[in-house]
């Protein structure tokens, strides 16, 4: 009896996985993909890397780090944008963990944030994005994305693969949401 229990809820976790992390990851291989020092960026293909680059801004935005400099192509400036906030997350939190490297997927569609966050967790969400820490990886919605929404879901990241354990949900809210407030300070 409980192995049939166990079965039937596993198979039910992989019915209700399968379709939404399809719905992401089906279509892959027309995706761009850019690769930084700290970033694996995937870009759908209807949204293009110029738009990305166009939503984040990183001019006041001052790391004690040296920056990455701009490259030659609207890719090489993404990669540098997303390495200076990753770079600026951990300043503020003062959290270095070696050999960190974070998947970024920006959707096209806040459905497609919907069947991600379901996939992983059971049920949709309304955000505009969110860290899955079990594959390590943002997904975030193009129309609203910026360099707000992704320094938060990159101090999740980092909070996540600095302690040994992670802290609880509401602590390591309350450092993203910090890290989003001092971005520019």
């Amino acid at each position: 009896m409980r192995r049939r229990l166990i079965f039937w809820l596993l198979l039910g976790c992989l019915t209700l996985w399968g379709p939404a992390q399809a719905e992401v990851s089906s279509t892959m291989e027309n995706w761009k993909r850019i690769d930084s020092r700290y970033c694996t960026i995937w870009v759908h293909p209807a949204v293009g890397v110029k738009q990305v680059n166009k939503k984040i801004s990183t001019w006041r935005v001052r790391p004690k780090v040296k920056a990455v400099p701009k490259g030659d192509s609207v890719s090489d400036e993404l990669a540098g944008k997303c390495d200076t906030l990753f770079r600026r997350a951990q300043e503020i939190l003062d959290m270095y963990p070696a050999g960190i490297q974070v998947t970024i997927k920006i959707l096209k569609e806040r459905s497609e944030i919907k069947g991600a966050h379901s996939a992983h967790y059971g049920f949709g969400t309304k955000a505009i994005a969110f860290y899955a820490y079990e594959e390590n990886t943002i997904y975030a919605e193009a129309d609203d994305l910026s360099e707000s929404v992704l320094v938060h879901e990159m101090a999740h990241c980092i909070i996540d693969h600095y302690f040994r354990m992670r802290p609880p949900r509401k602590i390591e809210e309350m450092l993203a949401t910090h890290v989003d407030a001092q971005l520019r300070a």
